[in-house]
């Protein structure tokens, strides 16, 4: 089956543009997205993927445009099997913005998002680094598993989980978040977020000649902590985590929620989707790749990412979802007229 929505016909109507050049029809109105569009073939004895899935790190030369895709994948992967469609918050579903609270998730996103959760057979949830209360509070979409601090707690779908480890290390991290918000207050543009159970330490708008103090005064505070291994240190988009010493990420987090949606019954996995745009995501690239899933990310194709498909800017996820929901509707369509003997 072949499903075109109206992101391809506005793809197919500009056959006289440069070839780098794709419009994307979106319910606000019209833009130009600007993007190179290969085609890839499959490796290894993968047949009708992008890229075979797994561990393996590739470059933006082998990934593919998801609304390009988006047909072919649909037909060939997503069928009529369950789906689970989980994403990121900041830089996937909004923009990246100068201050976290900037980040407001628009009310067309919020209503595609609650229509796909109404739909059988589909799961959603956002795996995001701010905390579980925020995350709820932010997107309000009541039939979704909620992931916050990189996966150290979630709720949602029956299923809740805090890490044990986690909330043992919160004294420790509580401490170092007071001493953080002092040793910071000098620096110009620096913010130190408490999460409950991590730290983020923000240097988007730290200008450039304050920057190395904000990394000494980071070093100097967390170096003895570190050195003992009572705290991990991890990097983003201008950001230091400041985490708990647990093995555990956003990869291992999608292992757990696709585990106790669908334990061990392979009948009934399902084709999980990952969504997200930054280092963090990339272990759940992986772990949505192990499971034959689909794992895009969203930016610029300019660096290595285990994702075998991508999207360009949080419009083009809204533009996705509303691919993905006519997609289903006429699954659903389909499935019910099959269920009643209609030709």
């Amino acid at each position: 089956m072949r499903v075109r929505g109206r992101h391809e016909r506005g793809v197919q109507a500009m056959s006289s543009c440069h070839h780098e050049e794709m419009l994307i029809e979106m319910s606000r109105g019209c833009y130009l997205a600007r993007a190179t569009l290969p085609r890839t073939t499959g490796r290894g004895g993968c047949k009708g993927v992008a890229f075979c899935p797994g561990d393996a790190t590739i470059g933006k030369a082998q990934m593919e445009h998801l609304l390009r895709a988006w047909p072919q994948v649909a037909a060939q992967r997503i069928k009529d099997q369950p789906l689970v469609v989980l994403t990121d918050y900041d830089g996937t579903l909004t923009p990246i913005t100068r201050t976290p609270e900037q980040a407001i998730l628009s009310s067309g996103t919020r209503s595609i998002l609650q229509r796909l959760s109404r739909l059988p057979g589909v799961w959603l949830g956002v795996v995001s680094g701010r905390s579980l209360q925020e995350i709820r509070r932010l997107v309000r979409v009541t039939r979704m598993v909620y992931v916050g601090n990189h996966g150290l707690e979630l709720a949602g779908h029956g299923v809740s989980f805090v890490h044990p480890q986690a909330q043992a290390s919160r004294v420790i991290l509580r401490r170092l978040a007071v001493r953080l918000k002092r040793a910071l207050r000098g620096i110009p543009g620096a913010r130190m977020e408490w999460k409950g159970l991590t730290i983020s330490a923000h240097w988007r708008n730290v200008p450039r000649p304050a920057q190395r103090a904000f990394h000494h005064q980071i070093r100097r505070i967390t170096a003895a902590d570190a050195q003992e291994a009572a705290i991990r240190l991890t990097h983003g988009k201008r950001v230091v985590e400041i985490r708990p010493p647990v093995d555990w990420d956003k990869g291992q987090a999608v292992e757990w929620v696709l585990s106790r949606l669908f334990g061990s019954d392979d009948a009934r996995r399902g084709v999980p989707i990952y969504l997200g745009d930054d280092q963090t995501d990339e272990e759940a690239f992986r772990a949505v790749n192990r499971r034959g899933g689909v794992s895009v990310r969203v930016g610029r194709p300019s660096r290595r990412t285990a994702a075998t498909y991508r999207l360009s800017h949080p419009r083009e996820v809204y533009g996705w979802l509303v691919e993905l929901g006519e997609f289903l509707t006429v699954r659903r369509r389909g499935t019910h007229d099959r269920a009643t003997g209609r030709a």
